[in-house]
């Protein structure tokens, strides 16, 4: 046994009375705060008897448990129950009334100290077993997204080779500021992870579109995901690799959307609350905005909007979409139902926008 916890026993066994008088409460406790893990499919008898017979273990101070503590630890984590807060409530009210019989019988608080130095280390258990497990669950995880990316990547690579025998193009893209630049690009060859792509006939300058770029084609069941692993000008070749599937949600967009050049002053008010905050892109369907408070916006709320675009002062009926939690703000997106008239001129915006946001990459 480690000294720490021997040292422990010693000193709470001068009031091993109070322990072995407490057991009924404790277990009662125990019970009466069953509703922290409440919905999980455990009876409540069973769990009074696990009480029982930990805190007739736990408290003995005679042996030290912590491994069958451990392993009881492992069992709920396994069932994905968290018994933490219910060992951890029960513990507490043990310390509320071991300090008052204390008080009661005069013996100061001494051991009032070790009950919490003791119920520490129990705790310190149940985390290391929750943990634990997590991080098996993790390494699990971890393993089948692997193999799942290897057959997703073997099965993209035989797609790839239909496509090259074919000797079809394939179609390449990414956003640049929140615009799809789409090449489509003919095979030149593939390897067991890459495939090389001709940019002959390409005049912008791909460095600039990032690191990643997706693809597709009519025999590719889903967009694919890869990396650029070399770009070489003179040999006029791009070389794509790592292959996985995505859902891009880009794709579900009804409306081109591009990024601002300066962030835009919008006031959104939503009946007598008003917020004030900055737009960062926009299309003719909605804006996002950066906001630094949100209390009292909710998702679907109905919302009206007010801006300045393009010396036009606007003011449209919007709906919130989502919340995006930022570092120190965040990111608002607004559905907006422009009438005619403000939906020509947020058109003209964007299609203004979109020529400078190309000319950047030519």
């Amino acid at each position: 046994m480690e000294k720490e916890i021997e040292d422990l026993f010693d000193e709470l066994s001068t009031d091993i009375d109070f322990f072995k008088s407490y057991q009924n409460v404790f277990v009662e406790n125990f019970s009466n705060h069953i509703h922290v893990i409440i919905g999980k499919d455990i009876q409540k008898g069973k769990l009074k008897s696990i009480a029982l017979s930990t805190y007739k273990k736990l408290f003995s101070f005679k042996n030290d448990y912590r491994d069958e503590f451990y392993n009881l630890g492992r069992i709920f984590a396994e069932k994905d129950i968290n018994i933490k807060p219910l060992f951890t409530k029960t513990f507490l009210m043990l310390v509320r009334d071991c300090s008052d019989y204390l008080l009661e019988n005069g013996k100061g608080l001494k051991n009032l100290k070790n009950l919490l130095g003791l119920i520490d280390l129990y705790l310190l258990v149940i985390d290391k077993a929750y943990t634990d497990y997590t991080k098996i669950l993790e390494k699990e995880l971890k393993e089948t997204k692997k193999k799942v990316k290897k057959k997703d990547t073997e099965n993209i690579t035989q797609i790839l080779k239909l496509i090259l025998k074919d000797k079809s193009e394939i179609m390449v893209f990414n956003y640049y500021k929140q615009i799809p630049i789409i090449m489509k690009l003919p095979i030149k060859g593939i390897t067991e992870n890459s495939i090389i792509l001709d940019i002959s006939k390409i005049h912008i300058d791909l460095k600039k579109l990032g690191n990643v770029f997706y693809k597709k084609h009519k025999l590719l069941p889903k967009t694919v995901k890869t990396h650029i692993k070399n770009i070489d000008i003179q040999k006029d070749e791009i070389v794509l690799s790592d292959f996985e599937y995505v859902e891009l949600h880009q794709e579900k967009r009804k409306y081109v959307r591009v990024l601002l050049e300066k962030p835009i002053p919008v006031s959104i008010k939503k009946g007598a609350l008003g917020f004030e905050g900055l737009i960062v892109d926009i299309c003719i369907g909605g804006i996002g905005v950066y906001l630094e408070d949100i209390n009292g916006l909710e998702k679907e709320d109905e919302v009206y909007v007010e801006f300045e675009l393009e010396n036009i002062n606007l003011k449209i009926k919007g709906n919130i979409r989502y919340f995006e939690k930022l570092e120190r703000k965040y990111k608002v997106g607004i559905q907006l139902f422009p009438n005619a008239k403000e939906e020509d001129i947020i058109a003209e915006y964007v299609t203004f926008r979109q020529f400078q946001i190309l000319k950047e990459i030519r």
